[in-house]
């Protein structure tokens, strides 16, 4: 039997690839992809990238999608 991780695995995982996606510039991040390489509904991949906006990671653009944010740079300090 097979059962869908909680949201919290979700951003977990998708949290290994910012790094990766930061390295090629903006990319549009598709739901249903992931959900496809991830092995789960699109529902908890929306809610990891809800997570994901609210830490800064990614940003919503309406009518265009979810995108990963700008690398975050250190404060000076």
């Amino acid at each position: 039997m097979t059962t869908q991780a909680s949201a919290k695995d979700q951003v977990a995982r998708l949290l290994t690839l910012v790094p990766y996606l930061h390295a090629h510039g903006e990319v549009r991040l598709d739901e249903r992809n992931l959900g496809e390489m991830l092995g789960v509904s699109r529902t908890p991949i929306r809610e990891a990238l809800t997570v994901l906006e609210h830490e800064g990671f990614v940003r919503s653009v309406p009518r265009r999608g979810v995108f990963v944010a700008a690398p975050r740079t250190a404060a000076p300090g």
